[in-house]
């Protein structure tokens, strides 16, 4: 897990996990917002000097032995 500190303006949570993990990070957006329950009630904009716990992606599985 990663702990950014917003320092822009206009940001999304979406585009934070955009940023982080590239267009796949926004599949973890529900978690994201489980843990911070601090943003939940924000309008769409993080505002700067707020801190997301940004989980990290789930390891892909193995390939397949054919």
């Amino acid at each position: 897990m990663a702990i950014i500190l917003v320092t822009g303006d206009n940001l999304t949570v979406d585009l934070l996990l955009d940023r982080r993990h590239g267009i796949a990070g926004r599949t973890l957006f529900s978690q994201t917002m489980r843990l911070n329950p601090h943003i939940s009630g924000l309008d769409m904009i993080v505002p700067p000097g707020t801190e997301v716990d940004i989980p990290e992606m789930p390891a892909a599985p193995p390939p397949k032995k054919l």
